[in-house]
């Protein structure tokens, strides 16, 4: 479990640029989830994380991995 914490700033929500910066932000969580190789894996390939739109979810065999997963993104969020 992650600690609580506040939102302070973000994109806004309707703004023509917000779903770019939004893909441009989260490409680099999505690319350090993959490095972790905490999720899914099919053959070789690691599937743990997907992002579409303004939706992300991911996958972990274990309640371990995704704690590992969860880790990750705080780590991503404090930086």
């Amino acid at each position: 479990m992650s600690s609580l914490f506040t939102t302070t700033n973000g994109v806004k929500q309707g703004a023509i640029l917000s779903p770019i910066l939004f893909c441009i932000y989260m490409d680099v969580l999505l690319l350090e989830l993959e490095k972790s190789k905490f999720g899914c894996h099919t053959g070789s390939r690691c599937c743990g994380s997907f992002g579409y739109a303004d939706d992300v979810c991911s996958l972990a065999p274990s309640h371990n991995a995704i704690q590992s997963m969860l880790n990750v993104c705080q780590t991503f969020a404090a930086e």
